[in-house]
């Protein structure tokens, strides 16, 4: 919702690309998509190999999570 907004309002129309990349993972099971990013305001857009296009939006993913804290007991 908010990056809607933004957009109405700032209106970056994407122009400046990132060639298209696709991540490699060894070990890690699953399908890798290929992407590209917006060099003006960082957003990234699914790339379809197949017709050499940009796709739609990819949702976006925080860059650092916190790990999980470990439960510690006090004595009583």
């Amino acid at each position: 919702m908010i990056d809607y907004v933004v957009n109405l309002l700032f209106r970056c129309r994407h122009k400046h690309l990132t060639r298209p990349v696709t991540p490699v993972r060894r070990g890690a099971p699953g399908h890798v998509e290929t992407y590209v990013a917006c060099l003006d305001c960082g957003k990234q857009f699914r790339y379809d190999t197949r017709e050499m296009r940009v796709a739609e939006a990819l949702p976006l993913v925080p860059i650092w999570t916190k790990p999980p804290q470990p439960e510690t007991s006090r004595p009583a």
